[in-house]
């Protein structure tokens, strides 16, 4: 296959150019099971064979090329992996090997706030939730499929997007570990070419299982319901279905309910087509009000009627269901009614350290300098910042330190403060070590009335 010969060719490339790689075929260590008419990694299996075939080479090579898009089946068949198949097989690897992270090079920038090609001022996404981004691939984010994700969640491995012609630009990252911002909404996007399957009829009221069969028929024929929306008053049931699967849907359904509709319980199956379902997707939505009359305001003032609405209880999605012609003015719309033009990358956090000066030793300083010492570990964990604090001062003086104050020393000046002893008394405690020496032995400077001391930390 073309993927193989590819792997072995920049194999041999890396060679001649001094680094030692390896080819490993990917039938060697990815293998797949069949479960319910899905094709799944077989998760176990291939850990094995990553533990057994590809983690002892990393003794001798520097670089392992395995090709994508291919796994071995049950009876260790050549099988394929589908439509984003070198992407998954990458993000099964990196939980095999327990990779610190995922890199896949596109051909664009990263994930964008929208489809470029209907809005130009989209731009990339800079941080997202691994919810965020499943929710965009499933809608028509062409650059990820949704199964890529999977892999990652267990071992919480964050996936980076970047452009093979520009590899220097930051890209997008998709972790769990995503900073606050003031944009409720991450991104916009849409699915074209949808119908909308109804199923009506005043005598479906409080009988159940109506929903149940018409969803094991569609599931039986092997369409894929993307949207749901029902009546309170369960007169009404209606989905979205791709269009191509639209016609053998309403002749599924109508298969069904046969005896239904000849006694007039279900008055009609009918569809809608030429429809296209947009997704407005973004974690701040959960718990801001406001976010669904922004976004239906905005439309209304397009003068773009909603067909339907879809909205699950983790507030993730905003989903709604237009005609296709009214595509492109929705989004443009949306674009600009959350400013996602202005949504730029954010500077980069990692491995950053904070050095803190606190001038007030009362209540407040000592409360948060043991706040500091209790959530060091947190901090560097979760936004791996390192804070630190370096001097200390109340009316009696300052304290400065050599690096910064360890947590012993800072967790016993709090409590002696608190007891009522200044940091006055503390004035001697240089010859520990603990403090800069370069100051004469004078790292406590005490204030004396009409007398102002400045110095110079050296930071």
């Amino acid at each position: 296959m073309v993927k193989r010969v590819i792997a072995r060719i920049v194999a041999e490339a890396l060679n001649e150019q001094g680094y030692k790689a390896r080819f490993l075929d990917a039938t060697d260590v990815i293998c797949v099971k069949r479960e319910l008419g899905n094709t799944l990694p077989d998760i176990e299996k291939c850990r094995q064979n990553t533990k057994e075939l590809l983690l002892p080479l990393f003794d001798n090579y520097e670089h392992i090329i395995v090709p994508g898009f291919i796994a071995s089946g049950t009876n260790s068949e050549v099988v394929t992996l589908g439509r984003g198949g070198s992407d998954y097989s990458a993000t099964i690897l990196a939980d095999c090997v327990g990779a610190n992270s995922v890199t896949l090079f596109k051909e664009v920038d990263g994930l964008l706030t929208a489809d470029p090609r209907i809005v130009p001022h989209a731009t990339v996404i800079p941080q997202l939730h691994y919810r965020e981004a499943a929710e965009l691939a499933y809608y028509g984010a062409n650059v990820l499929h949704p199964r890529t994700i999977i892999p990652l969640l267990e071992k919480q491995i964050p996936l980076i997007i970047k452009n093979s012609f520009s590899p220097e630009f930051q890209g997008s990252v998709i972790s769990s570990q995503v900073y606050s911002t003031t944009y409720p909404v991450k991104a916009l996007t849409a699915a074209k070419q949808q119908s909308l399957i109804t199923i009506e009829g005043n005598a479906m009221l409080g009988v159940p299982g109506i929903a149940g069969r018409a969803f094991a028929a569609l599931a039986q024929g092997g369409i894929s319901v993307s949207l749901i929306s029902q009546a309170s008053s369960e007169a009404n049931i209606c989905f979205i279905v791709p269009f191509q699967e639209s016609q053998q849907a309403c002749d599924l359904l109508k298969e069904v309910f046969f005896y239904e509709i000849k006694h007039n319980q279900i008055s009609a199956v009918s569809k809608q087509d030429h429809l296209a379902v947009v997704a407005v997707v973004g974690m701040g939505m959960k718990g801001a009000p406001g976010t669904a009359s922004r976004t239906f305001t905005a439309l209304a003032e397009k003068q773009i009627n909603i067909i339907t609405i879809a909205q699950g209880s983790s507030e993730l999605n905003i989903s709604f269901v237009i005609e296709e012609q009214h595509l492109e003015n929705a989004l443009l719309a949306l674009h600009q009614e959350y400013q996602l033009d202005k949504l730029y990358p954010l500077p980069d956090r990692k491995g950053k350290k904070v050095e803190i000066s606190i001038h007030g030793f009362g209540h407040i300083g000592t409360t948060l300098v043991q706040q500091m010492v209790q959530q060091r570990e947190y901090l560097q964990k979760n936004y791996q910042i390192e804070c630190g604090c370096i001097s200390i001062a109340d009316r009696s003086g300052i304290l400065t330190a050599k690096s910064e104050f360890g947590d012993r020393i800072l967790t016993e000046y709090a409590e002696k403060k608190q007891r009522g002893i200044s940091l006055y008394a503390h004035r001697d405690d240089s010859e520990s070590g603990s403090f800069d020496q370069s100051y004469q032995n004078s790292t406590f400077f005490h204030y004396n009335e009409g007398i102002f001391c400045r110095f110079n930390c050296g930071r």
